[in-house]
């Protein structure tokens, strides 16, 4: 089945009807996208500057995964803006949006740094999506550079929020990204426990995503244990 699927990606038929299909649907997406850009630029001028964070903090998250360099400037602004302003969740939601940015970016240094930063001020205020939203930028950035136990500090306490949240979802997906920060550690059998735990929860709703992963990854840990 599998030769046959791979064969048949390499046929004129193939690239004949399949191809030109694909590329109408990223075409309607982007040309939608594009849209929404130039009506939230259009929409900037003449604006009080809390509607002005608003409009900037959205173009930045549009920009996001396309230009990162825009969405960064875009992230900037109503950061600046938000702090003029004294707005602690715009500027905490904008700080996140830059962090995303400097991430996508590689540059992990900049997202710890503005993420730490605004830490604080998300705890103190209670702003639990955006709080829950830093903790795992910062648990990735930290994974990224290898200080795991940082990461894992940060996993847990979004795994706490995520609890007291009840979604079953989010709560899998911080068990499993636990669980790979232990196999990381080298320690296959917390590992193992954690990826089940977000196997079982995984089962109990429908979403499926990375379902895939969490069945095969016990392979690997217990790969792991062995000489």
């Amino acid at each position: 089945m599998t030769h046959f699927i791979h064969t048949f990606l390499l046929t004129p038929l193939f690239f004949k009807r399949i191809l030109p299909l694909v590329a109408v649907f990223v075409f309607v997406e982007v040309s939608s996208q594009n849209q929404k850009i130039d009506s939230l630029t259009s929409m900037l001028l003449g604006k009080p500057d809390s509607l002005q964070c608003d409009i900037l903090y959205e173009l930045a998250s549009q920009y996001s995964g396309i230009d990162n360099h825009k969405s960064l400037r875009y992230g900037e602004w109503a950061f600046k803006i938000a702090k003029m302003c004294g707005d602690s969740l715009r500027l905490v939601k904008a700080a996140r949006v830059r962090s995303y940015s400097y991430r996508r970016l590689n540059d992990m240094d900049s997202s710890i740094i503005l993420s730490s930063e605004m830490l604080t001020i998300a705890r103190r205020n209670k702003y639990t999506t955006e709080l829950t939203a830093i903790l795992n930028g910062l648990a990735y950035a930290n994974m990224h550079k290898a200080y795991y136990d940082k990461a894992l500090m940060y996993l847990f306490e979004s795994l706490e929020l995520k609890n007291i949240g009840g979604d079953k979802f989010e709560i899998s997906v911080a068990l499993h990204n636990i669980g790979f920060v232990y196999y990381k550690l080298g320690d296959p059998d917390k590992a193992l426990d954690y990826y089940q735990r977000a196997l079982d929860l995984k089962n109990q709703i429908d979403n499926k995503y990375d379902l895939d992963v969490l069945l095969v990854f016990p392979l690997c840990a217990l790969g792991l244990g062995h000489d």
